[in-house]
This record gives C-alpha cells, structure tokens and sequence, in this order.
C-alpha cells in the first residue's frame, strides 16, 4: 500500500511511470531518463511530472483510455476533482443483464493528481490518500 500524501512529487511521478506507462528509468551520464518497452528514449526523469501537470496526465489517460468504456474527470461542489475509469465485463456479447462493472477512481485536490491516483488503481496498486 503507497500513502499518496507521504510520498514525494519524483516518487509519484516514477510510480505512474514505471506501473501505468510500462516504462523504466536509464541511468546514463548525461543524467536519468526514461525508456519504454522497446527501450526508446521517452523523456527525461525529473520532466515529466504526471501528478502535477495536466498536459503529463493526459498522456496517462491516453495509454489507457481505450481499456475502458468511460472515462471521466469532473470537478465536484466539494472542491475536489474526481477521475473515474469504467469498464464492463461480459457486455460485448450483447447480453445486458448479464455484465459486471469494474469501476477505478480517485479524488483529489488537482485533476493530475485524481488521474494518477485512478490509473495506478486500474494496474493493481493500492493508493490510500490521508
């Protein structure tokens, strides 16, 4: 179990990087960098900052968005942003009343920091905020 809160920025930004986009740090003398599964160049480390900036979260919603049937990001009366990840089970047989629902989402103080917390539930890591 990670405590999104006790965890710093560059450790929540790694976890989304190496759990939801697949990718793995390279340390090389030039500094620390990022490579995904065909060992490509995808960006330097300390740059790509998912939970704090939204152009970065939305790469995250575009590696998995096609996972599911809904995706949605709101901003509730309660202050706080809320990313939900929905997908069926058993519906692509046409049969409606025989599906299950698997529903990941988060709330958050920025719309970043509720993708994040979502996408990382949808690949089996339990985020608790307190």
């Amino acid at each position: 179990m990670y405590k999104w809160d006790r965890l710093a920025p560059v450790e929540r930004n790694a976890l989304v990087a190496e759990k939801v986009m697949g990718w793995q740090v390279h340390d090389t003398a030039l500094g620390r960098f990022w490579y995904n599964t065909n060992d490509e160049f995808v960006h330097w480390n300390d740059a790509w900052k998912p939970s704090e900036l939204i152009s970065y979260a939305w790469q995250v919603i575009e590696k998995i968005k096609d996972q599911f049937e809904f995706v949605s990001l709101l901003y509730g009366t309660d202050g706080k942003w809320h990313c939900n990840l929905t997908r069926f089970h058993g519906f692509e047989n046409h049969e409606h009343d025989d599906f299950d629902i698997e529903e990941f989402s988060a709330d958050a103080a920025t719309a970043p920091e509720a993708i994040c917390i979502a996408a990382l539930r949808t690949v089996g890591i339990d985020i608790v905020k307190i």
